[in-house]
């Protein structure tokens, strides 16, 4: 079994989502994103303006994201990314609460991708190996009240990660 160190080192530190941050950022409601950052030490939740790259950092967290989306009403979302399993709401000022557990595959590293499909619950990718590597990704349904999930699929065996939340709904 590899260390929590190893573990959040191979699963990545970082998640961003794309949406709007109300009122008072309408105007820049396309070029600001919430964003989720660990810096090795704590666990950073803010916003990222993405025509300068510059990080706001908003508050602190206790979970490690390893990604967000938003949900119904717009509701952000977030995946630990670490041991845990747990579905937190995050509000626009960062307080998070805890929204759902789930049983995650055995070996797995947390939450490496999440994304909501409204009323249908969410999809969320786990990686899961040892190292060296390379790691396999299982694809998993949660149900909408974030408390019971069901594998889909096995994505491979030949991937190093699916970290930094890579996993999105949209047009193609």
């Amino acid at each position: 079994m590899t260390s929590f160190a190893t573990r959040r080192w191979v699963h990545g530190t970082a998640a961003i989502l794309l949406l709007t941050l109300g009122a008072a950022a309408a105007a820049r409601a396309d070029t600001v994103v919430y964003a989720t950052a660990d810096n090795g030490v704590t666990n950073l939740f803010g916003t990222m303006d993405l025509t300068t790259g510059q990080f706001t950092q908003i508050a602190t967290t206790t979970p490690l994201f390893g990604s967000i989306t938003v949900g119904p009403g717009g509701t952000v979302y977030g995946g630990e990314g670490n041991l845990n399993y747990n579905l937190e709401t995050i509000s626009s000022s960062g307080v998070t609460s805890q929204f759902g557990t789930v049983t995650a595959p055995s070996n797995s590293y947390g939450f490496t991708g999440l994304a909501s499909a409204g009323t249908a619950g969410f999809y969320a990718i786990y990686q899961i190996g040892s190292l060296p590597g390379p790691f396999s990704a299982t694809l998993e349904h949660i149900s909408a009240d974030g408390n019971s999930s069901s594998v889909v699929g096995t994505l491979s065996t030949s991937f190093w990660s699916f970290n930094s939340g890579n996993l999105a709904f949209g047009p193609i």
